[in-house]
């Protein structure tokens, strides 16, 4: 078999979903199944050296070959068209009853829809990977709802089979979907073969410090209450830093967070280096102290998967997450991880002061969430299921 996996992420390189895709095609390679990704984004969108080549066993290729120009007007229209033809193409030539098209990407209205009802005409298998309820932010508009009805009606039953990252998400397409259409839930994914908390790298900082490397999206993330959390702990521990990591000077919360650092007189133990690229964040995590994941309750977050916490377990860091969503399912309170309630201040401050206050525990959690991971997290034991029921 054959396994070739769109994606409009980045790749190699690139944020979250770039190590969740490359953890599912490394889960199919440990099951001895050559496995391609091919990106179907313009290059312009995407700060990549190499348009093609090899990564760990990944054989990858962006479809489109323009640079820079393509990010803006008549040319990104013409380099879209221009990747659905490809597209079209590489299902016609490399496609056969022996391979699995994989498309990422779950609810979408863009070229990625008209792959999927091109597919029927080919004999190879095409499943939707799927991390987010489709157009769940879009739930109170008229738009979200005509686009809803046009992915559920009309796109979805072009799919031959399902991947999700949630029960929630599992349960919400099995009642979506045609009888019998397979639905195999993969959760986040975690790279554990390597250690990763090795110190070969001079610390950042001189302090130890908390390390966020979410979204500054305060609905999505939860970012502002753990600021709040954090300056309140600063008054038993001024020694302790948070370190921000990503694009802050371009959130529509930056002048809340600025209003808090102020307030608070925490300006200088926040730390916002920017976007950091993999070998730079590689550092920061490895001489963390801390991660907190204050998902709010919402919609998205009880469907979703926090993705960046294989990240996090990978680098043996402990942490604090919200009692939201899928965590409840793998994640208990004081074996492998503090759990809070989503937003309460006072209990994430709690939360920082035991890890603080107590040198072991740390290690039980990071140590523990660590052996959780590799069990419940290893994309060679899902894909193998997966790859049985193809057979």
């Amino acid at each position: 078999m054959i396994v070739n996996i769109f994606t409009v992420e980045p790749y190699p390189l690139g944020n979250a979903g770039t190590n969740r895709i490359h953890q599912l095609a490394l889960g199919f390679i440990k099951n001895h199944v050559k496995t391609r990704v091919f990106v179907i984004s313009p290059v312009g969108r995407t700060n990549v050296s190499n348009t093609y080549g090899i990564f760990e066993g990944v054989h990858f290729r962006y479809v489109s070959v323009r640079t820079e120009a393509s990010s803006h007007g008549v040319m990104l229209v013409f380099d879209r068209v221009a990747i659905i033809l490809k597209v079209l193409k590489l299902f016609f030539r490399l496609n056969s009853q022996n391979t699995l098209n994989i498309m990422v990407g779950g609810g979408t209205m863009d070229s990625r829809n008209l792959i999927a009802v091109m597919s029927c005409f080919f004999k190879s298998k095409l499943y939707l990977e799927t991390n987010e309820l489709p157009f769940v932010n879009e739930s109170n508009s008229l738009l979200g709802y005509m686009k809803r009805f046009l992915f559920y009606r009309l796109t979805l039953p072009f799919y031959d089979g399902h991947i999700v990252i949630s029960t929630a998400l599992e349960d919400h397409l099995l009642s979506k979907v045609k009888r019998g259409t397979p639905v195999f839930k993969i959760p986040i994914l975690s790279d554990l073969n390597v250690k990763k908390r090795r110190r070969n790298s001079n610390r950042p900082l001189k302090e130890p410090y908390i390390i966020y490397a979410g979204s500054f999206i305060d609905y999505k993330d939860g970012f502002l209450d753990v600021l709040r959390a954090f300056a309140k702990y600063s008054l038993r521990n001024s020694s302790l830093c948070f370190v921000m990591a990503g694009d802050y000077t371009n959130s529509k919360d930056k002048k809340l967070v600025d209003g808090l650092l102020e307030k608070h007189k925490i300006k200088a133990r926040v730390l916002f280096p920017g976007y950091l690229n993999r070998e730079e964040l590689k550092c920061y995590y490895q001489h963390a102290s801390l991660a907190i994941v204050n998902k709010p309750l919402t919609k998205q977050n009880i469907y979703g998967f926090n993705t960046k916490l294989a990240e996090y377990i990978q680098y043996e860091i402990p942490l604090i997450l919200s009692d939201v969503g899928e965590n409840a399912n793998y994640f208990s309170d004081g074996m492998n991880a503090l759990i809070v309630p989503p937003g309460d201040i006072e209990a994430i401050e709690c939360a920082i002061h035991k890890i603080f206050s107590n040198k072991g525990l740390s290690t039980h959690l990071s140590t523990n969430a660590s052996i959780m991971a590799s069990k419940k997290f290893n994309a060679g034991i899902y894909i193998g299921e997966l790859l049985n029921s193809l057979k």
